[in-house]
């Protein structure tokens, strides 16, 4: 394979040792040689790459590194999506419910007896660790039934899911004026002490982990 010949390259250029995990320092004229040959692998990997053979997830954590580089590059300013579609997948799919359709306002899915669920998901970074939610926007029109929260971390690991009724929202949530909307921070301990929140991460997490869509 390409990266085979390139590895055996750079092994007779001395730049590469099998099964030595410490960097070697390269001199500057051989280390314009090295990034010539790794594009060159990297492109020939790349378009004969097979992704009908990723899971998603493996195709999230390829999608996380590829927007992390970008936003060292100043080239993006965020890295949360795909977050919010892949979610809404996730908890559809792990808890049996029916998404809506894009135009159906306060809510995201609902389940064969009517329940509908707004799904929410937070992407946490060493830079940016809070699990603030994104606005709840008419909170009073109760929209929804119940929330889902879905926490992962920066590589699109899940961290924790939790079903939030929607009188909890109703009475920890605080009223941002500036946003029109609630805020509720996951964080806190009367949210995740309540009797009445259903942790339901390893309900998410048996798909999460091991899920493939051909």
């Amino acid at each position: 394979t390409s990266l085979n010949r390139m590895l055996r390259q750079l092994e007779a250029l001395g730049l590469y040792r099998r099964h030595y995990s410490k960097p070697a320092t390269l001199p500057q004229s051989k280390s314009s040689l090295v990034k010539r040959m790794m594009r060159q692998c990297f492109n020939d990997f790349l378009f004969k790459m097979d992704l009908t053979l990723l899971s998603p997830l493996e195709l999230l954590k390829l999608q996380a590194l590829a927007t992390q580089e970008l936003r060292q590059r100043n080239i993006v300013r965020t890295l949360n999506n795909p977050l919010g579609d892949y979610a809404e997948w996730l908890v559809s799919n792990a808890l049996g419910l029916k998404l809506a359709n894009n135009s159906s306002a306060g809510y995201d899915a609902i389940d064969d007896e009517g329940n509908k669920f707004q799904i929410k998901a937070r992407r946490v970074t060493l830079n940016n660790p809070s699990k603030q939610l994104s606005a709840i926007r008419n909170l009073q029109a109760k929209d929804f039934d119940t929330l889902i929260a879905v926490i992962f971390n920066e590589h699109f690991d899940l961290l924790e899911s939790f079903a939030i009724p929607h009188e909890i929202i109703d009475e920890l949530a605080t009223y941002r004026q500036h946003v029109n909307a609630h805020i509720l921070q996951l964080h806190i301990l009367k949210v995740r002490n309540d009797p009445r929140v259903v942790n339901i991460t390893e309900r998410l997490a048996s798909l999460h982990n091991t899920s493939y869509i051909k």
